[in-house]
């Protein structure tokens, strides 16, 4: 059973009139939507965590994931992985000693 794109669009964008199943989550064509909260969909069981200290204050922040410490230093989680992919060890914007924790 598939559902077409635009049907899948228009569904997600009438989310208040759609059918609520007996779980109390919305269905099309028998399949069950959820709604998926912010962190869940930016914190993945295997992504690595980034531990992140300002030079100026040393203050050390751990983030679970390249995406929340991409939100937290104002850049793309891509910027990050090169940093880490090239072995740089000049800081980031130098002004972040940034650091891998498994």
């Amino acid at each position: 059973m598939e559902v077409s794109r635009a049907r899948l669009w228009s569904f997600l964008n009438n989310v208040g009139v759609l059918r609520i199943n007996t779980t109390g989550c919305e269905s099309i064509k028998g399949y069950t939507i959820t709604k998926i909260t912010a962190v869940q969909s930016t914190v993945n069981r295997k992504t690595k965590k980034v531990e992140v200290t300002d030079i100026d204050t040393k203050i050390v922040t751990v983030y679970p994931s390249f995406t929340l410490a991409g939100k937290a230093l104002d850049a793309s989680p891509a910027s990050l992985s090169r940093y880490f992919s090239k072995n740089r060890t000049k800081p980031f914007r130098n002004k972040y000693g940034l650091k891998l924790v498994s």
